[in-house]
C-alpha cells in the first residue's frame, strides 16, 4: 500500500518502479481472490519483493 501511496505521491519515479509497483498490486489482487475462492488467508509483504527491487532498480 505505501508503494501505491509513494507512485501516486512521487510522479516522477520512474518507469520500473512503476512497473514493479503495478506487479505487486496485481499479486495482491491475484492473492485476494484466492483468499476469497479456497479461505486460506494468504498475504505478500513489500519485504518479500525486495530482492526484486535490488535486482531491477
Amino acid at each position: 500500500m505505501e508503494l501505491l501511496l509513494q507512485a501516486v505521491k512521487n510522479p516522477k519515479h520512474n518507469a520500473r518502479k512503476k512497473l514493479i509497483t503495478v506487479r505487486y498490486l496485481m499479486v495482491n489482487l491475484i492473492l485476494s481472490i484466492l483468499n476469497l475462492r479456497s479461505g486460506i488467508k494468504l498475504e505478500v509483504y513489500p519485504g518479500q519483493f525486495s530482492h526484486e527491487f535490488k535486482h531491477l532498480v
